[in-house]
């Protein structure tokens, strides 16, 4: 499904206006990326995580 934002971005970088226009368009949407700057920089109260940082959130933990 293609959903365009209704308002505009703000991002860091200009090419990824896109990206924070969707999150406050859909709050409840989480942005995995591995750019470091938007890492580094997320939007308000947006969910904006690594590929890794996701797994760890949703492996179950493993005993060592």
């Amino acid at each position: 499904m293609w959903r365009e934002p209704a308002v505009a971005g703000d991002a860091p970088d200009a090419g990824d206006d896109h990206l924070w226009a969707s999150l406050a368009t859909f709050p409840q949407a989480v942005l995995v990326t591995g750019d470091g700057l938007l890492l580094d920089n997320p939007p308000g109260s947006a969910a904006v995580v690594s590929a890794r940082d996701l797994v760890d959130m949703i492996a179950p933990a493993r005993e060592p």
